[in-house]
């Protein structure tokens, strides 16, 4: 017995269509195959991409605002909230991802962007300091670095299939 996934029919193993809904009897088992990105982590990714964008809004706006401590703060708050969402979205979608991509390749762009965003946070906290430059800089340069040999690790497993 074979369970049409179109319609939770069932038809026999020899069957080619569904007999209820007449869906291709293959094409379903195409598709129960095929991994499915779970909406949750579209939504993490999204809200943080827009968290990681809107943290440069004030600047776009006026340099100035660099200045003030509060909107540094807010600015820094966001560029480590967004990646760690978009990260975090990517381990929502943990298995289906890692079938697309390769498990290693799907770690390293969480570690990347765990890493940008973990250290954007002690600038939040004391700003001036030579350490929080370093880690301002030294951390996304580390994180971007990851996130491309990633993408350039699962170049040969996407082109594949």
């Amino acid at each position: 017995m074979r369970i049409c996934s179109a319609c939770q029919s069932a038809n026999s193993d020899d069957a080619r269509f569904c007999i209820r809904c007449g869906v291709t009897m293959s094409l379903v088992q195409n598709l129960q195959s095929k991994a499915v990105v779970p909406s949750a982590s579209l939504v993490l990714g999204a809200i943080g991409f827009m968290i990681w964008g809107l943290g440069s809004l004030p600047w776009a706006i006026d340099i100035s605002l660099y200045f003030h401590s509060a909107i540094v703060k807010i600015t820094y708050v966001a560029w480590a909230i967004g990646p760690v969402l978009v990260a975090i979205g990517l381990l929502v979608a943990g298995q289906s991802i890692s079938r697309r991509i390769g498990g290693g390749a799907a770690s390293l762009a969480i570690v990347g962007l765990m890493l940008i965003g973990i250290t954007q946070l002690p600038y939040v906290f004391s700003p001036n300091s030579s350490i929080s430059y370093r880690l301002e800089y030294g951390g996304p340069v580390v994180g971007f670095v990851l996130l491309g040999i990633g993408v350039l690790v699962a170049i040969p497993k996407v082109s594949a299939k």
